[in-house]
């Protein structure tokens, strides 16, 4: 999900929001963040998204082949074969996102982005 600079809040923070789209869940947190830091941190945050889902996809891939392959490798049924794609797919989600949660927060960390609360 893309974010989005929004109203300056107190103590010279910038409020950030997520952009408005079919996708995005009603109760996606708001965050702020320093005002001289908003413009950079938003820019690296909508660049690691896009590649990070690129990266997913590839992930995910990779591990549904993989899977396929090692059933592949002993000659399996076709019901075996199914079964290893499943799982390879299963993995490479898991992967994925844990690789996702780890690099956008230690993007935020980075970038001391807190929770914003009304």
């Amino acid at each position: 999900m893309k974010l989005r600079i929004g109203a300056e809040t107190e103590n010279g923070r910038t409020r950030l929001d997520y952009v408005k789209a079919p996708s995005r869940p009603h109760s996606s947190p708001s965050y702020t963040i320093d005002t001289n830091k908003a413009d950079e941190f938003v820019r690296k945050y909508n660049d690691q998204d896009t590649n990070l889902g690129i990266m997913g996809t590839f992930v995910i891939s990779a591990s549904a082949i993989m899977g396929w392959s090692i059933t592949f490798e002993r000659k399996q049924t076709l019901k075996h074969s199914i079964l290893g794609i499943m799982i390879g797919t299963f993995i490479g989600m898991i992967m994925s996102a844990c690789i996702s949660h780890f690099k956008k927060n230690s993007l935020m960390e980075k970038y001391k982005v807190k929770n914003y609360l009304p």
